[in-house]
């Protein structure tokens, strides 16, 4: 009755000539033709409580528990209570930290809900200040005895079991000032732990835990003095038995519900479940809530501007994680950034090498832009005031510090919805360059793209070309000028093979270009997502409100 109305009102307009689509604003209220949505700017968002005990959060000034449980925790001496604004996540209220021997969460005296023989699993999001020793984030029984307890061991986290003799599994990639997420899980005789979207780590030895009936649940600290935690922790969720069943498109294990879990947390869900896969080889940095984190390696950087994606670089300042003065060498000719991170400055001169632009003073608000023109030597100064990370990078733009001598191409994918149609479709996405530099003019680096651009049925939008190519991998396109700088919201359609293209909402002066019909007769299954196919062409920028439309209007 509701349409009817609507089509009785719409019929005088209808009469004089309108079209229907004037009003797709009405249909797109009652009719989404949205297949993807993915916000990217979301992370520490908490993790999934079904089918959990307990599953602690902290709101900035308080522990808070939502487990199916009801455990009660009591706060031993005062723990340092953590506002959201000091952690390296944008969605997250609080946490708790750093932890001693009588600064902890302790619950009950003995026989607790997480005490058990059997099946277990649990996961933690926090922040270490190291990775040299053991730091006990969760315990529940006394080693060698009974019960069970979750460390960081140098770099890696640790699941242990009491059998009574110990049985351990330690996953490796964790890093130390800036968010990590460790799931393990027991699945009768073998146990299991995982870290930052790595490979799981599964110990197979044959041994039941004995029940730490006789401990209480403790966060924080272990049963006996000593190994504290002395970083912050973010979120905590822990249960008994089978894992819980994760959502699609994740698989129904504890493999799948622990990449589940970090994956929400991580802030890599789109607003139906849409799962992206995020690949990079080597941590990174991440700015968030004013300051500068590192980020394991194989996790995301994910901030309120959006989703980081950038090339590959080699940093050649010697240690960039403890800057100092010293000696850099310059292998390559052409445009290099000299950067850094902190309080402080330090100047860039040169050497043996021959270049234009040096001596230059850097600051964080201020890096430095040289050309070499002749390879050689580059010399650092003393620092003054406090850096945590410098940087001295080839390239005509300048990417994000790293505080090792590499950093690895950020790879994120996200399959391409099935419901879409190779006739029409329409792709919206916000973009920012790294730094607030122009849009490349001249690379067309990508911000996405639907399979491999060069093969039959795939498509992408770079920085200055929106492009088709078709069956016979012929390609049609729009070229538009590139924005000079900032965030800007483009959309792209096509309608059996007509292109269109805005920018902000306008559509900008466009050049049609190549010899193609635009139409693509098949849906490539895969959408890359700051890059190519190949790993070239990265954004080097941020990228957020990706949004897939069935319909070519982006409504």
């Amino acid at each position: 009755m509701r349409h009817l109305a609507w089509l009785l009102l719409l019929a005088p307009a209808l009469a004089q000539g309108q079209t229907p689509d004037d009003y797709a604003w009405w249909w797109s209220l009652h009719h989404s033709t949205t297949a993807l949505s993915l916000p990217l700017t979301q992370s520490g968002t908490g993790f999934d409580c079904t089918g959990s005990l307990s599953c602690l959060s902290w709101n900035g000034s308080a522990l808070v528990e939502s487990g199916s449980a009801g455990m009660v925790w009591t706060q031993n001496g005062t723990v340092p209570q953590v506002a959201a604004n000091a952690l390296p996540t944008t969605a997250s209220t609080g946490a708790a930290g750093p932890f001693s021997d009588a600064n902890y969460y302790s619950s009950g005296t003995g026989s607790d809900p997480l005490d058990s023989a059997g099946d277990r699993f649990g996961c933690a999001a926090f922040n270490p200040t190291t990775v040299v020793g053991v730091w006990v984030l969760i315990s529940n029984g006394l080693a060698g005895t009974s019960g069970y307890y979750v460390t960081t061991n140098g770099a890696s986290v640790q699941f242990t079991s009491s059998t009574p003799g110990l049985l351990s599994a330690s996953a490796p990639g964790l890093t130390a000032g800036g968010l990590n997420v460790a799931c393990w899980w027991r699945t009768i005789a073998a146990i299991n732990s995982k870290l930052n979207l790595g490979t799981t780590v599964t110990n197979a030895a044959a041994g039941t835990e004995v029940s730490g009936t006789a401990y209480s649940a403790k966060v924080g600290r272990f049963e006996g003095v000593g190994n504290a935690f002395p970083g912050t922790i973010l979120h905590i969720v822990q249960g008994l038995g089978p894992c819980p069943t994760p959502p699609a498109p994740f698989a129904a294990t504890c493999e799948g519900w622990a990449t589940y879990q970090m994956t929400r947390e991580f802030g890599l869900l789109g607003t139906r479940g849409e799962r992206v896969t995020f690949t990079r080889a080597t941590v990174a940095t991440n700015e968030v809530n004013g300051t500068t984190w590192n980020v394991p390696g194989g996790a995301p950087r994910v901030t309120t501007q959006g989703l980081l994606v950038e090339r590959a670089i080699t940093n050649i300042y010697p240690t960039p994680a403890a800057p100092a003065a010293g000696t850099a060498t310059a292998t390559a000719t052409g445009q290099h950034y000299f950067g850094v991170v902190g309080s402080g400055s330090q100047q860039l001169s040169a050497g043996t090498a021959t270049t234009t632009g040096l001596p230059c003073t850097a600051t964080q608000a201020s890096p430095c832009a040289f050309t070499v023109t002749a390879v050689g030597t580059l010399t650092a100064a003393a620092v003054t005031g406090t850096l945590t990370c410098a940087q001295i990078e080839a390239g005509a733009t300048r990417t994000s510090c790293t505080p090792a001598a590499t950093r690895a191409t950020d790879v994120a994918t996200v399959p391409t919805p099935a419901s879409l149609s190779p006739s029409q479709w329409c792709v919206g996405i916000t973009g920012a360059p790294y730094g607030g530099r122009a849009w490349d003019t001249g690379v067309g680096n990508r911000l996405w793209e639907v399979g491999a651009v060069g093969a039959a049925n795939s498509y992408r939008l770079a920085s200055n070309t929106f492009g088709v190519y078709d069956a016979t991998i012929t390609q049609k396109y729009l070229a538009y000028a590139a924005p000079s700088s900032a965030s800007h919201t483009m959309r792209t359609g096509d309608v059996a093979g007509t292109l269109s293209l805005t920018q902000d909402g306008a559509i900008p002066t466009l050049t049609p270009g190549g010899l193609g019909t635009g139409v693509v007769s098949a849906q490539s299954p895969t959408l890359y997502l700051g890059n190519g196919s190949t790993g070239a062409l990265a954004w080097d920028g941020y990228l957020r409100d990706l949004r897939v439309y069935r319909s070519a209007t982006c409504r």
